[in-house]
C-alpha cells in the first residue's frame, strides 16, 4: 500500500471516528430533552460551528502542523472566535442557519488569512 493511499485511509478513518461521536451525541441530547417543550439549539450551534471552521482551518494548514506558532495561533483565534460567537448564539437564539454559514466563510477567510501571515511556507496553501 503507497503511503499516500494509507495517509488517505488513516484521514478517512479519523472523519468517520469524528462523524459519529458528533451524531451520537446529537442522538444522545435529542434523548435527554425528549420531554422539554423546547430544546436550547444554542450549544449545538456554537459547537457546529467551531467544528466547521477550525476543520477547514487545520486541513488547509495541514503542513503547519509541525510549527508551534500555528498551534499558538489556532489556540488564539479559537478565543477570539468564542469570545465573538458565544454571546452572539445565546443572545439571538433564533438567527437562521444561513446566517451562521455567513459566519462560517467569513471566519475562514480572516482566519486564514490571518494563519498564512503566522505560518512559513504559506504559499503552499494556494499554490503561489
Amino acid at each position: 500500500m503507497t503511503t499516500g493511499l494509507a495517509r488517505r485511509l488513516r484521514d478517512i478513518a479519523v472523519e468517520t471516528l469524528v462523524a459519529i461521536v458528533l451524531v451520537s451525541a446529537l442522538v444522545v441530547y435529542l434523548f435527554e430533552t425528549d420531554g422539554h417543550q423546547s430544546r436550547d439549539w444554542a450549544p449545538l450551534k456554537l459547537i457546529a460551528n467551531t467544528g466547521v471552521v477550525f476543520w477547514v482551518l487545520i486541513r488547509w494548514f495541514r503542513y503547519a502542523w509541525r510549527w508551534a506558532a500555528f498551534w499558538a495561533a489556532i489556540a488564539v483565534l479559537l478565543v477570539c472566535h468564542a469570545l465573538i460567537l458565544i454571546p452572539l448564539v445565546y443572545r439571538a437564539p433564533h438567527l437562521p442557519g444561513l446566517f451562521f454559514v455567513l459566519i462560517d466563510v467569513g471566519e475562514v477567510f480572516v482566519f486564514g488569512r490571518l494563519l498564512e501571515r503566522v505560518t512559513p511556507g504559506a504559499h503552499r496553501l494556494h499554490g503561489r
